[in-house]
């Protein structure tokens, strides 16, 4: 005669009171839950009560899990799941304690996705200007999320050009200059401006865009780069 396993499902909130009902389903897993077929029954695919609270089914000897699942009328409601060392003879008992709402393990909470990086450029505004029209500085500024840290390069139609490093602050703002000397740009010139994360180098936007000059913003030294005759003046 074969080993039979006892399983008895407690009522909820009682560790000793059978439950009552019958809609009780019991599933049985192999020590390591793996799915578990004996004699052409799939105990893991779950088998119904015959009678309240009760479930007595012959087994062969092992280490087994056992829980139980009854669909309320909110929610599913389930047992612990308990370790069940069958012998070569008699009987084993299982006790089901069913988990209350409080017992009920919480879900893992979603985590949040990380913030999109990007970047926008705003202006190129010249500085230091000589003869009101040519600045000795080069100040580009812009805004970024998710990035700590851009690499500015600003570059005139030729290609020449220079780079600047610039730390995005707690608003998002960023703003860092380069010598003009390379770029050899005029107030109102267009230069192209490319802003990479540092962190992120996927992350990049690119503009051009005429450079800005505050009128009277003249330097004291009238010098001028060589290789660009001066533009005359209306009148």
């Amino acid at each position: 005669m074969w080993p039979q396993l006892d399983v008895w499902i407690m009522r909820p909130g009682s560790a000793c009171r059978v439950d009552d009902s019958k809609d009780w389903t019991v599933y049985v897993a192999d020590a390591h839950l793996q799915p578990f077929t004996w004699k052409g029954i799939a105990y893991t695919d779950g088998r119904k009560l015959g009678t309240p609270g009760h479930l007595a089914s012959e087994i062969a000897p092992g280490t087994y899990v056992v829980w139980a699942e009854r669909e309320g009328e909110e929610e599913t409601l389930r047992t612990e799941r308990a370790i069940a060392v069958v012998g070569c003879e008699g009987s084993t008992c299982v006790r089901l304690l069913t988990l209350t709402r409080d017992c009920q393990p919480e879900p893992e909470p979603e985590p949040e996705p990380e913030p999109e990086c990007s970047i926008e450029i705003a202006g190129v505004r010249g500085e230091d200007l000589v003869r009101g029209r040519y600045p000795r500085t080069l100040t580009v500024r812009g805004t970024a999320a998710a990035c700590p840290e851009v690499v500015v390069s600003v570059a005139n139609a030729d290609g020449q050009g220079a780079h600047c490093k610039a730390a995005v602050g707690f608003g998002g703002e960023w703003e860092c200059a380069v010598p003009n000397e390379a770029v050899k740009a005029e107030c109102g010139d267009e230069v192209r401006v490319e802003a990479v994360c540092a962190s992120n180098r996927k992350c990049r936007a690119e503009a051009v865009l005429a450079v800005e000059c505050e009128p009277g913003d003249d330097a004291p030294s009238p010098t001028r780069p060589a290789g660009r005759p001066p533009r005359s003046h209306p009148g």
